[in-house]
């Protein structure tokens, strides 16, 4: 016997297919309206809701995934990684609005953050940090604490404590995406041999070019517009003003189109003001025109996770390391995304390399809620040991 599916389940897979991931969810509703209780229509919508970046949404629907099916164990794990990426979507927003200044916003996605996930240190020591801000020493106080109870160790969480016991306003900002190496710390790209050598500095380390030389070869020139663009764009990023960096860096993407490391690091700038579809455009842009450029594939991969999208961030991690074997953030990226897919054996094999590359992602690994999944694998525990309970 041939059984069919209902018209618009089949409508919303072909839409999805050829993707229209707007029209796929819609029919995927009017699927879910006419029948309550079909659940592959539940599972569909959720998987596209989560590829569109509607993180809220499609944890909604997992939700429901798991009403309808509560013994089936991939609709946990899907509801626990839509959680875990959300938390950390909420915490890099976080962080974005807190280095713009937007104290009350910050505070908001804190709070967001740990009603979600109360079992996230960052976001408690985040909150923190920013209740520190608002001299409100003893809610400060309270959310490091808890920072500390669930992740004895929080260094930062220690400092902040002693901040707000101290009356303190001094206390280091929480990471914008914790646990995972932010794009801005791996050197951006460099020019290619033939063109013009420009500052192709990223936001926290530098590649140094010479400035072009006259025809005569013995003196400097002024720098480019170019140049001059993206040096203003990496010098408000320093000072927090990430929209105006990002004007700078639309500059310089104006003048020179073809500049990877330009549309790189606007997309780093995206990010960080949580603009992750605008991000990953950008990133796409530095990587169609730079394919060989490790770091930037890795920054793609990091704003696909921030999205959800795990399997896209696997895939242009695993790009940046086979075009950079020893690009250490890579492989601590890719263990990450394998360890928030529930996949403790991959997981453990990219952590292994990371640390053989630098030693310190040991301890990052250790105290890094991303493994939380996969913590007490003997994989992971032969690694880093056995979790504190």
């Amino acid at each position: 016997m041939i059984s069919e599916k209902p018209a618009t389940t089949a409508a919303g897979a072909g839409q999805a297919r050829g993707g229209d991931l707007d029209g796929a969810a819609a029919a995927y509703r009017e699927a879910i309206r006419l029948r309550p209780d079909f659940l592959e229509a539940h599972r569909n919508l959720r998987n596209v809701l989560r590829k569109k970046g509607d993180l809220e949404s499609a944890e909604l629907a997992g939700r429901e995934v798991l009403r309808l099916s509560p013994a089936d164990p991939e609709a946990r794990k899907f509801l626990d990684e839509l959680v875990a990426e959300r938390s950390g979507a909420l915490l890099a927003k976080a962080g974005a609005l807190a280095a713009k200044g937007d104290g009350d916003g910050a505070l908001a996605a804190y709070r967001q953050a740990i009603r979600l996930d109360p079992g996230r240190a960052e976001a408690h020591q985040g909150l923190g940090a920013a209740l520190l801000g608002k001299r409100d020493w003893e809610g400060a106080a309270t959310a490091c604490r808890e920072a500390i109870r669930l992740r004895p160790d929080y260094v930062e969480a220690h400092f902040c404590l002693g901040n707000a016991l101290a009356g303190e306003t001094a206390a280091p900002a929480a990471p914008a995406a914790p646990a995972m190496p932010d794009p801005a710390k791996v050197p951006a790209i460099a020019a290619r041999q033939g063109q013009e050598q420009e500052d192709t500095r990223t936001l926290v380390e530098a590649i140094q070019a010479p400035e072009a030389t006259s025809a005569a070869g013995s003196s400097r020139s002024a720098p480019s517009p170019f140049r001059q663009s993206i040096r203003q764009g990496n010098e408000l990023v320093e000072t927090g003003d990430l929209d105006g960096a990002a004007v700078a860096y639309r500059e310089a993407i104006r003048l020179r189109p073809d500049a990877a490391e330009a549309h790189n690091n606007l997309a780093v700038v995206l990010r960080r003001k949580g603009d992750v579809e605008g991000a990953i455009q950008a990133f796409r842009t530095a990587v169609r025109i730079r394919p060989e450029a490790a770091e930037a594939h890795n920054n793609l991969a990091v704003a696909f996770r921030t999205k959800g999208d795990l399997a896209a961030a696997v895939v242009s991690c695993r790009e940046a390391v086979r075009l950079k074997p020893d690009l250490a953030p890579a492989w601590y990226n890719l263990a990450c995304n394998y360890a928030l897919r529930g996949d403790a054996k991959q997981s453990a094999e990219a952590l292994r390399t990371t640390i053989g590359l630098d030693a310190k992602y040991r301890d990052t690994a250790g105290r890094d809620g991303n493994f939380r999944k996969v913590r007490q694998a003997p994989e992971l525990t032969a690694l880093l040991g056995k979790p504190e309970p």
